[in-house]
């Protein structure tokens, strides 16, 4: 078979084994969750969350405040803890936000967020509260059902994904770090000093998003029920979950109840593999891209080429082709015990080929490069049947980007290939596209930068309010940045407003503008204090 027809893959949409799945889902999460309780990690529904929720909401009705800590625990990424306020009067108030990669400088750590944790103690004692202040701890993921998610993305891909069991380290999840995560009310005791472990509420992953979505969104005080719907790599129970919030209540109404059909694992291989980015710092920069999209399938050029990986379903859902799945081959897994394969469905040969495949895509976005001029082109090509691995980096040839440029690159890679190999297979196999790498040399007018107008009389703040320095709340002054006149002076504690930013002058330091308009913070020396 010639041409694009030999490339199309098979098609199998859904579990291989889905009533094994669904068995072992099940026996999974009820085994689990004795064993975590047994540790100290509670799941909703429990006597001891009920007991928990009835004491906190008792407080609130008297008029107290309450002090909730958010724990995310060691083994998945972005550990951390938060400490939050709540009153009757003035609901949740956000106190700190620690996240261990701030203090360990490790970018989307998974490690033990011990210095967070003490942080936040800290910043709790300034306060004059203390450890025994806190009504409740609560993790960011429901981990008995984490575990029945786990054996059913196992169980349901059998016996390819037998595999995967043994990576122990992939982007966001550290199998090494999931026994600590099981001791942490035992290390939370010891590094609080405290005479008993530290009970866990096991809050489900997707309802901590969704909360905290609709909590920060205008659309809180509607009258109207608001819909919430989070797109995620993998939660505790699937990857996609739909919420609906009304009159202070939220309801979860849909969840894929899959780590395979992931939106959000699909965005992280293509943007990673595609881009080069890396794991969790990549995926918005293609989810960007579906504002290209036109909404139509019939004349989408986009959906053409993805309706082979992606199952656009007529309800809305949204699945992964599994035929095209390398399971056996740990393409990209997620932890030792199987948090996995969302990812692994798109292998990096099958994704590459069925975006960039078609000369006129790339015709079209290299005319739109050549625009700007003065380019050179550095393409990666492969051969593209039976995910063979020869890959090699060459020099695109000069000129339009039309048949005979297709066919000098081709030539390059053929000579490539023979030189390093000592063979090819030129005009046997296809060829495919795989990154193109641009540069571009020209030059340009140094810009000039404008000075601020002169301006003459005095400045001062537009308003006040209390911001929170040290351990306590100062009456701070707050400025227009656009009031601030060049040779300006703002004594911290200050803050200064503008369209799009918030610049904080803090106790011990000050601001000046500089004649571009710069705001320069210094901290005060005492030569500083005399002026």
């Amino acid at each position: 078979m010639q041409g694009p027809e030999r490339l199309k893959p098979n098609r199998r949409i859904g579990p291989r084994h889905p009533k094994l799945g669904a068995a072992g889902f099940r026996a999974a999460r009820w085994f689990s969750a004795r064993l975590f309780r047994a540790a100290g990690f509670h799941q909703l529904g429990s006597d001891f969350a009920d007991a928990r929720i009835a004491h906190v909401r008792d407080k609130l009705r008297r008029g107290e405040t309450v002090y909730l800590a958010g724990l995310g625990p060691p083994g998945t990424h972005n550990s951390g803890v938060a400490l939050v306020e709540v009153t009757q009067a003035n609901g949740p108030r956000l106190i700190v936000n620690n996240e261990e990669e701030r203090f360990s400088g490790n970018k989307h750590t998974t490690e033990y967020p011990r210095r967070s944790i003490d942080a936040m103690v800290a910043t709790l004692r300034g306060m004059g509260r203390d450890i025994g202040d806190i009504d409740a701890w609560l993790t960011s993921w429901d981990y008995p059902t984490l575990a029945g998610t786990l054996a059913r993305s196992v169980l349901e891909e059998l016996p390819h994904s037998l595999k995967l069991l043994r990576t122990t380290e992939a982007a966001g999840f550290d199998g090494r770090r999931l026994d600590q995560m099981t001791r942490t009310p035992k290390i939370l005791r010891k590094q609080l000093g405290l005479a008993e472990r530290v009970p866990l509420i096991c809050l489900p992953h997707h309802d901590n998003h969704a909360w905290f979505s609709f909590a920060a969104s205008p659309f809180a005080d509607d009258d109207e029920p608001v819909a919430i719907a989070v797109l995620d790599g993998t939660g505790d129970r699937g990857s996609v979950s739909l919420y609906v919030a009304d009159d202070g209540a939220m309801r979860r109404f849909y969840c894929n109840d899959s780590m395979f059909d992931s939106l959000g694992a699909f965005y992280s291989v293509i943007s990673s593999t595609q881009g080069g980015w890396t794991w969790l710092s990549s995926e918005g920069r293609y989810m960007g891209a579906a504002a290209w999209g036109d909404m139509n399938r019939a004349t989408n050029p986009y959906y053409i080429r993805l309706k082979d990986v992606l199952d656009f379903g007529e309800n809305g859902e949204v699945r992964i082709n599994r035929a095209m799945a390398v399971l056996n081959k740990t393409i990209v897994v997620i932890c030792s015990t199987a948090l996995i394969v969302a990812s692994a469905i798109l292998s990096y040969s099958v994704a590459a080929r069925y975006f960039f495949n078609a000369a006129t895509y790339w015709q079209d976005e290299a005319a739109v490069l050549l625009l700007v001029g003065g380019f050179y082109y550095v393409y990666e090509v492969r051969w593209a049947p039976d995910r063979e691995r020869a890959l090699e980096r060459v020099v695109a040839p000069g000129g339009a980007v039309d048949t005979s440029f297709l066919a000098g690159l081709v030539g390059a890679f053929n000579s490539a290939h023979l030189k390093t190999f000592g063979y090819n297979y030129a005009g046997k196999q296809k060829i495919e596209l795989v990154n193109l790498c641009v540069s571009g040399f020209g030059l340009i007018e140094r810009p000039q930068m404008p000075k601020l107008a002169a301006r003459t009389g005095n400045f001062g703040p537009k308003s006040g309010r209390p911001v929170y320095f040290r351990a306590q709340f100062e009456d701070t002054p707050v400025y227009d940045r656009d009031s601030l006149p060049s040779g300006g002076r703002v004594n911290g504690p200050a803050v200064v407003e503008e369209f799009g930013s918030t610049t904080v002058v803090f106790p011990g330091q000050y601001l000046e503008v500089d004649p571009h308009g710069i705001l320069v913070i210094r901290s005060v020396s005492s030569k500083d204090l005399s002026r």
